[in-house]
């Protein structure tokens, strides 16, 4: 979605990106899982910043 929206995110990388990686890294399922935590922490009260796949 990045390409189509403005540059906006609270985190690098981006949570497409983060959810790629996730999923590439540790499977479908605990990626997903992960790529949804990561979106259920943006929001304005998050700071973001750096947060690699782990």
């Amino acid at each position: 979605m990045s390409r189509w929206t403005p540059s906006v995110c609270r985190f690098q990388p981006t949570c497409s990106h983060y959810a790629v990686q996730a999923i590439e890294k540790h499977g479908p399922w605990r990626g997903g899982w992960m790529a949804l935590r990561r979106i259920g922490r943006c929001h304005p009260f998050h700071p973001g910043g750096y947060d690699p796949v782990r």
